[in-house]
């Protein structure tokens, strides 16, 4: 990278709000560091964002933590493992959506992951897709990135 992309990355906030989604790294409350792998943690940070919708990532794993609030007080959470090309519904009342990861999977798949929001459908849609992973992993090594980050493309751990 050149030093002007280096300064750029170092200028950008570490979460913000851009058309109405929250978007965070790692989680709404820990936007560097804080791994959103869990319902537990999911749940503490729901009040951490003012939008409807938080996008993260950091865990690389595309997972939907829905937060809705029926009846009561008491609100009901979920966590829903997506399916490839199926759309989730995100109708929920609050949501912290992980897409996955195109270049570093680690749910046990080695296809690059993303999703596609549909605002108007309120749906998210997990796709995969095959690449060139030992050609990413020949560049990788050339580079001399960490050996482990190249190693682990392959099995998506």
């Amino acid at each position: 990278m050149t030093e002007s992309s280096r300064e750029f990355l170092r200028s950008l906030e570490p979460a913000a709000t851009v058309g109405g989604i929250h978007l965070a790294h790692g989680s709404p409350r820990d936007p560097l560091l804080e791994y959103a792998s869990d319902m537990s943690v999911a749940a503490a940070n729901f009040d951490h964002f003012k939008t409807r919708l938080c996008m993260v990532g950091h865990t690389h794993v595309p997972l939907i933590f829905s937060r809705d609030r029926a009846s009561g007080e008491n609100p009901e959470h979920r966590v829903t493992v997506p399916l490839p090309d199926i759309p989730a519904d995100v109708k929920a009342e609050k949501l912290i959506v992980n897409p996955g990861s195109v270049g570093q999977p680690r749910d046990g798949d080695p296809d690059a992951a993303y999703m596609i929001f549909d605002p108007a459908e309120e749906t998210v849609t997990l796709a995969r897709r095959e690449y060139d992973v030992a050609r990413t992993q020949a560049a990788m090594r050339r580079e001399r990135l960490p050996a482990r980050l190249a190693d682990r493309l392959s099995y998506g751990r």
